[in-house]
Parts: structure tokens; sequence; C-alpha cells
């Protein structure tokens, strides 16, 4: 619970987190936030949660755990709501022009993947657009995985939202800190 009470620190409303290692899924709700889950049934691997602070969490109008590596959360807005959704696509996106008003300009990659290429037609199929590659930041700030040896760092796993919305985000990045390295739920 200490690790939660690190991101009540920060003035993030909505917090996505990968590589929980929670088992099952659901929501756990607490005085100052809520916690929606998606993990695997078995194993203790994988994962994801999004963190919602309290003023927030009263419009949360649904939470959807795909499986364990893609969750979406949709929050109730004025006009139209918002669609969040949270995934380990494994899809790298490069800085090709032709996807430029999909992935902005702020990808650690130069090239597209396959996986990336697919990513891109859910988007435009969609009408969403990818919010993890928009903002401006420290190359240390775009990577989501990163090897062993510590060489190797990919920007793969990425947080996506309806195009209508896209001004409404204010940022989307990696963060080291707070640690957050927990495997069992509150």
């Amino acid at each position: 619970m200490h690790e939660l009470s690190e991101l009540y620190k920060t003035q993030m409303k909505v917090v996505a987190l990968q590589e929980i290692r929670w088992a099952g899924n659901g929501v756990i709700s607490k005085n100052d936030f809520q916690l929606f889950y998606s993990g695997t049934q078995q194993s203790r691997k994988a994962g994801m949660r999004f963190y919602v602070k309290k003023e927030i969490a009263k419009y949360i109008i649904g939470f959807e755990a795909v499986n364990e590596k893609i969750c979406k959360l949709r929050i109730k807005g004025k006009y139209r709501n918002i669609t969040i959704i949270l995934g380990d696509l494994n899809a790298k996106l490069g800085r090709e022009e032709i996807y430029s008003n999909i992935s902005g300009k702020y990808t650690l990659h130069n090239v597209t993947s396959p996986n990336g290429e697919l990513l891109v037609e859910f988007i435009i199929a969609n009408n969403m657009v990818i919010m993890s590659t928009q903002f401006q930041h420290k190359e240390i700030h775009k990577g989501t995985w990163r090897a062993a040896e510590h060489n190797t760092v990919n920007q793969i796993d990425h947080v996506i939202i309806n195009a209508s919305k896209k001004d409404l985000t204010e940022d989307v990045r990696t963060m080291r800190e707070p640690n957050l390295d927990s495997d069992l739920p509150c």
C-alpha cells in the first residue's frame, strides 16, 4: 500500500501501470483512489492497472479487462465519453510521415514494426490516437521495455484514446519513479 501512497502525492489523476503481476482482474476501491486491474488467471506475469484518483473515479463508467496485456477504461465526459486503452502491444511506432497524425513525432523508433502497423490499422479503424508518442520528452522517458543487459530499450507499450479527446490529455510519459514494483494486490 505504501507504493500507492507515492502515487497519491503526485498531481496525476489517472495513471496507467504495466507488468503488475497480479492474478485475475477487478476493481479495488479505497478512500482516495480506485484501482482497475487486469492480470493472468494462473501465473503471476504481465498485467495492467489503472490508478484513478477519487475526483476522477466518480466519472468512471466502464472498465474492461480484455486480457493481461490490454485493458480499457471509459470516463464520462461533458459531451462525449473518453476511452483510454492501455496496451502491452509489442508495437514499435516509427517516424514515418504517413503515421504522424496517429502516432505523433516523438517516438523512440525510426521504423514501424509489423505489430506497429497492425496497431495503426486498429487506430484508424476506431478513430483513435496513440498518446504515448505525442509529447516531447527525454529519451529516458520514452522507453517502456529494457533488456536485461540494459543496452536495448524499446517503446512497445502504448496509451491510446479517442482522437476527439486528444487535446484534453496533458501528458503521457514513461516514469522510472515512483517504484511501484508490487506483486500483491492491496
